[in-house]
């Protein structure tokens, strides 16, 4: 889903629609409410809201790099 909502409002919406069946179980509710490390909380997330402010900043770090877009490191982010 892409939305220009706010992370909180996008994640909200996702429940509504059953993208994100478990809110309490999204990545950022996991470290930002219940005080989780990010590995802990990747290993327990069933979903995850991205900002595109990430999403642009990881491409120009991917740009920077020169990856063949064969090369199995591009868009590992992801």
């Amino acid at each position: 889903m892409v939305t220009g909502d706010q992370g909180p409002t996008a994640a909200a919406i996702a429940n509504k629609v059953n993208i994100i069946k478990h809110p309490k179980n999204e990545y950022n509710y996991l470290v930002n409410e219940k005080g989780l490390s990010p590995a802990d909380a990747m290993s327990q997330a069933t979903g995850i809201v991205v900002h595109g402010d990430i999403l642009a900043a990881e491409h120009i770090k991917e740009e920077a790099k020169n990856l063949e877009d064969d090369d199995p490191k591009k868009g590992a982010y992801l």
